[in-house]
């Protein structure tokens, strides 16, 4: 498996079991950043003992709820192992992945379950995704596609969206994608929220 990506968190164990966290702290400035901080730190020790996706981010969900009283996050926790060919994931209100495989481009069958920070008792599933040699999976934050309205009052989510599915392509390295990706959609404008993005390609047999 290979991967290029920016403000994400990827690790393996030694058994090579890769683990894959996207995450977003409700809030902006140095209260948020040590928030993510203390979660991610407690999520590793959580995937340590629990193979679950879901079972990791109901004990996330409870760490937050206990000692982050009022915050939220969103996270999306994804564990998957050699030969690559499937990858488990769990989903707490975090925007899905985009696929991109042979023959087009689509978004991710994973439904969300509620964010982190509300409930501690919340139900956590895990879905498991199959990963055909060569396909390549996008992750990213909702910066990349929550942007405010245009001046005629249009939602640019969508057509957020459909730049990413237009640039994204199986065929590219981790890199690349990450590249074209990040050209297409927020170029040279900017953004004034954080933004994240991680590849993941499966390779070719």
């Amino acid at each position: 498996m290979t991967s290029a990506g920016t403000g994400t968190t990827c690790s393996r164990s030694r058994g090579g079991r890769l683990g894959v966290v996207m995450g977003d702290v409700m809030g902006h400035g140095l209260q948020a950043s040590i928030v993510m901080g203390r979660l991610r730190s407690v999520l590793r020790a959580h995937a340590l003992e629990e193979d679950d996706p879901a079972v990791v981010l109901r004990l996330l969900d409870r760490t937050l709820c206990h000692f982050e009283e009022g915050t939220t996050a969103t996270v999306l926790y994804a564990v998957t192992a050699p030969p690559f060919a499937e990858l488990r994931v769990s989903n707490a209100g975090h925007p899905p992945p985009v696929r991109a495989r042979v023959g087009g481009v689509e978004g991710a069958a994973i439904e969300p379950d509620p964010l982190l920070g509300f409930d501690p008792d919340a139900r956590r599933t895990t879905t498991v995704l199959d990963l055909a040699p060569g396909e390549a999976l996008a992750l990213f934050t909702d910066g990349l596609v929550d942007l405010p309205a245009h001046d005629d009052g249009q939602d640019p989510y969508w057509e957020r969206l459909s730049r990413i599915a237009q640039s994204f392509s199986a065929e590219d390295h981790p890199e690349t994608a990450c590249t074209r990706i990040l050209a297409e959609t927020v170029g040279d404008d900017g953004t004034e929220d954080d933004v994240a993005l991680l590849v993941l390609r499966r390779p070719p047999d």
